[in-house]
């Protein structure tokens, strides 16, 4: 149920081709992301020190990928921070360059309900050929227990009791405190343009069930590359990027000064952030001029998956991203 800090030596890239299958470029989508990261501080449960930081990067690279790309960003953080949880949204208009941030607290308790809320929200507002973006950095609960398989993989989004007695899955309290991956998926399922989901949580891969998920850089770039799926789409239009498998766990390491998720570095490095040896990081370019989900898990280095086995849903298609402009390219 914890992402835990090991001690990484320097990562081997493997070097994989692109993915030659996607679908084109489109001129008029808008980005949608939805982040939510929890370090649980002031609750029972371990504290995460990179979370928020994985979130923090996430929504400057995105928001810096969309300004090269003059592309209207609507984005919103749910985040609890060092006791402290607050919302916070950000409108971006492409054309004027206009940012409107707003932010305001709420209470923990509540953080399942807004997360939930949010995911209707943005249903009922968002076009069919716009890209949707969710990401969790986060616990996730541990239940292979095949009376409890239901439960693992949830994403734990606030303070959990460990009773004397019984199981603490089952617990009426706990209850208000995990989004069943069910529950997730249900949302998901309501809103109807491209999805991107991205969990950097323990036994993540559970999201992958009832799809087929696979694991392995090489293995990806092969399937993908096929022509044979089953079904014409393959996904029905969502991309599922996880942290480990449903037996396994996700950490983070602090190898550039700051703490980080493993996968979310791997994610973030290929969207085009920068961390550096020196300890300091920040936004930057990616060197391909078209980013498609797939490249989001191209090149899984090899020190990570001797810990953790990322998986991607097999899907026909690959999805563009973004397509920056010329002037913006190393």
């Amino acid at each position: 149920m914890i992402r835990i800090l090991i001690s990484l030596v320097f990562p081997l890239l493997v070097v994989l081709s692109s993915c030659e299958l996607m679908t084109p470029d489109r001129n008029d989508h808008d980005i949608w992301l939805m982040t939510v990261a929890l370090d649980y501080r002031d609750t029972d449960l371990n504290i995460l020190n990179g979370t928020v930081n994985d979130q923090d990067a996430m929504n400057a690279q995105i928001e810096l990928l969309c300004q090269e790309e003059r592309r209207d960003l609507h984005s919103v953080m749910l985040t609890s921070r060092g006791g402290r949880v607050y919302r916070k949204s950000l409108e971006y208009d492409g054309e004027t360059g206009g940012i409107i941030e707003k932010q305001s607290d709420f209470l923990l308790a509540t953080m399942k309900d807004r997360i939930l809320d949010e995911l209707v929200h943005i249903g009922k507002s968002i076009n069919y050929d716009d890209i949707f973006i969710f990401f969790y950095a986060g616990h996730g609960a541990d239940s292979l227990s095949k009376n409890l398989s239901h439960y693992n993989g949830a994403l734990v989004v606030g303070n959990i009791v460990f009773p004397e007695l019984g199981d603490w899955r089952t617990e009426p309290d706990n209850q208000s405190s995990m989004i069943l991956l069910s529950e997730l998926t249900n949302k998901l399922d309501q809103i109807c343009a491209y999805k991107v989901v991205i969990l950097d949580s323990c036994y993540s891969g559970a999201l992958q069930n009832g799809s087929v998920s696979l694991s392995g850089s090489d293995e990806i770039i092969r399937c993908i590359k096929e022509l044979f799926y089953k079904g014409s789409s393959g996904n029905d239009r969502t991309y599922l990027l996880t942290a480990s498998g449903d037996d396994e766990m996700s950490f983070e390491d602090d190898r550039y000064g700051l703490h980080h998720g493993l996968f979310s570095t791997q994610i973030l490095s290929r969207l085009g952030y920068v961390f550096s040896q020196e300890g300091y990081e920040h936004t930057g370019l990616p060197s391909k001029g078209i980013v498609t989900v797939t490249d989001l898990y191209d090149g899984i280095e090899e020190d990570i998956l001797t810990y953790q086995k990322p998986e991607m849903n097999r899907f026909f298609t690959d999805l563009v991203l973004f397509t920056l402009p010329s002037r913006s390219r190393f």
